[in-house]
């Protein structure tokens, strides 16, 4: 199991960080991660709540809409949906902030099938070195996807593998968007925090990052996954640029046409 997660108080003297700071931050990393400050917790998915009617409703939505895909898309469908917010604002909150984000606390927005949106209550967001903000930060974050990973399974099995994998894709390509930054860091120090988050999650080896060039020249990181998402197997479905599923050198020359959107 891993550490406790932290309680988000703050010790005497400690520098505070304004959530104003990480609602814009969380918004920066990833359009849809919109986010709003509140105690009002009704109908949202949280770490601390019995979520079985919501996640029922996610899994029975999914099922609906793409009978064709099958079960085990079903479930990874909604084993996404659940994970990507609290990894990337994780990601978000220590790397243009400075802080932890208190994942604990984060209630998330479900409607049609979509977790997207999420409340936090105003809690005390301590600033600290980002070496220890990652060890903090990736606990709590492994504690949260353990929670929901139980919580889903009651309702539909996902392997622990492939469950801990895409949490691992998700974490990775949280951190390749920072290369989008108007200041980004570079590569060597990306990869050095990858290592540092894979590690505070126990998920060394599930996940890395990997560069391709692109046209202007710039070696960019790119997710080398060791999980398919299942996409393909919808009706509208396709291989993801990503998907391990491909020879290397399709996998390589879409991301690299795909990323050279940004170049």
């Amino acid at each position: 199991m891993r550490p406790s997660s932290p309680t988000h108080n703050c010790q005497p003297g400690a520098a505070l960080v304004p959530l104003d700071a990480l609602l814009r931050a969380a918004a920066l990393a990833h359009p849809a991660l919109t986010g709003e400050i509140g105690f009002d917790n009704a109908g949202l998915i949280r770490a601390k709540a019995d979520n079985q009617e919501i996640l029922t409703q996610l899994h029975s939505y999914w099922r609906d809409a793409c009978p064709e895909a099958g079960a085990p898309y079903w479930a990874v469908r909604s084993w996404t949906m659940l994970v990507w917010q609290p990894t990337f604002l994780a990601v978000a909150a220590v790397h243009l902030v400075g802080t932890a984000a208190p994942l604990s606390e984060l209630g998330q927005k479900y409607a049609q099938g979509v977790v997207a949106g999420f409340r936090m209550p105003p809690v005390a967001t301590p600033s600290d070195a980002v070496e220890r903000l990652i060890e903090v930060s990736g606990a709590e974050l492994a504690q949260v996807c353990e929670i929901f990973l139980n919580q889903l399974n009651r309702i539909a099995r996902v392997k622990p593998l492939i469950a801990k994998r895409l949490v691992a894709d998700s974490l990775l390509s949280a951190l390749a968007r920072l290369s989008l930054l108007a200041s980004p860091p570079d590569n060597q120090q990306i990869q050095q925090w990858a290592q540092a988050w894979l590690k505070a999650m126990d998920l060394i080896g599930y996940s890395n990052l990997t560069p391709i060039a692109l046209c202007n020249g710039r070696l960019q990181l790119t997710l080398d996954r060791k999980a398919c998402c299942l996409h393909y197997l919808r009706q509208d479905g396709e291989l993801c640029a990503s998907c391990p599923k491909q020879k290397p050198e399709v996998r390589v020359q879409r991301l690299t046409e795909e990323w050279n959107a940004y170049a």
